[in-house]
């Protein structure tokens, strides 16, 4: 059997696609053995190498030897995409795929159709619900306003939806951890984290606003995510100061989420797994896809959303801090809420995509 991840690991979307894809597959390689491949039309080290390393197969898209398909990737259209795909794998001997897996923002029913020929189940992990599909199973493990009924109109009506936080694709590291989770009980532990790319360096502003106003009992630990272009600076912007412990981004995530009391940082992905870790959060979103979300999150209080990056407050952010640490019952029950929320069923989902079981012709 081979599987197939279609995802472009790009810098301008960040790295939330890419880990979550990389997490899935290893989940799969777990239950059953595959030919894993993933295949992406930007070459940017930080990812390529985190997908070799990991050990599945790196398959670059090229325009190399199409004279009639422009050589600069972000200019091919989705037909393009398609045909550029299907040769490259026929290049490798794959004739066929049996799964195919794609999470990519820029590909909808258009090139799914395209290569629906040469594919024998068709996986689509999207959180927009705002494009066509034609495939059997799609993944959406965000908690929106309408979640369960936003894609009816959206895919083929035999296409099995798994939506919802259950289906949060997890590290094992987030599995191993969660059955220590406790509610917390009062705040003395601060996680900051804008993910993997934090393109607005809202760590160099929580670092130059936020920490001199901090408490100084208060514990800062900061993570630089995979592709900070600013670690160094912020590296050393955090050495004027003892009570933060500035980090890199590691396999212990978990570990940290679940030692801390509070988290501060980015809307997506991380959302989730702070939810699932039982962790009360200060959350700004960092791309438009995030607001909606961020926005329902906090309306229904499971985080505190605080608005886009630009609406980045320090005063706003120590005023929360303080209150939890005045009224610890009020930062208990946050976090008892949160893990009452969903139980993982991540590996019935992962069944499934690897069940010979097909939904539509």
């Amino acid at each position: 059997m081979n599987i197939v991840f279609r995802v472009d690991a790009n810098l301008a979307i960040g790295s939330g696609h890419l880990m979550r894809c990389l997490t899935l597959a290893k989940a799969i390689r777990k239950i059953i053995e595959a030919e894993i491949f993933f295949a992406t039309k930007f070459d940017e080290p930080n990812f390529t190498e985190l997908i070799v390393s990991s050990g599945f197969n790196l398959l670059l898209l090229t325009a190399e030897n199409h004279s009639n398909i422009n050589s600069n990737v972000s200019a091919w259209t989705q037909e393009q995409d398609a045909i550029l795909f299907e040769n490259s794998f026929f290049l490798q001997g794959v004739l066929r795929i049996d799964i195919l897996i794609v999470d990519n923002y820029s590909l909808d029913r258009n090139w799914e159709r395209s290569v629906k020929h040469f594919v024998n189940k068709l996986v689509v992990i999207d959180d927009l619900a705002i494009r066509k599909h034609v495939c059997d199973i799609l993944i959406d493990q965000n908690l929106a306003l309408d979640y369960k009924i936003r894609y009816h109109n959206l895919v083929p009506k035999n296409c099995r939806l798994f939506l919802g936080i259950s289906y949060l694709i997890l590290r094992d590291e987030f599995f191993n951890e969660f059955n220590y989770v406790e509610a917390r009980t009062k705040l003395s532990k601060v996680l900051v984290f804008f993910g993997g790319v934090d393109k607005d360096n809202l760590s160099h502003k929580f670092i130059s606003q936020v920490m001199p106003i901090m408490p100084c009992d208060i514990s800062i630990r900061l993570v630089i995510g995979v592709a900070n272009f600013n670690a160094d600076n912020i590296k050393k912007s955090c050495e004027f100061y003892k009570n933060i412990d500035c980090v890199e981004y590691g396999e212990n995530i978990a570990e940290m989420m679940m030692e801390a009391d509070l988290a501060i940082g980015a809307g997506g992905a991380t959302t989730g797994e702070r939810i699932m870790m039982g962790l009360p959060s200060i959350v700004y979103s960092l791309a438009e896809n995030q607001v909606e979300i961020s926005q329902y999150l906090h309306d229904i209080g499971l985080i505190n959303y605080m608005g886009d990056q630009s609406e980045f407050d320090a005063e706003s952010i120590i005023l929360l801090i303080k209150r939890y640490v005045k009224y610890p019952e009020l930062l208990n029950a946050h976090s008892s809420r949160l893990l009452g929320v969903a139980k993982s069923q991540l590996s019935d989902l992962c069944d499934e995509i690897v069940s010979d079981r097909r939904f539509h012709e």
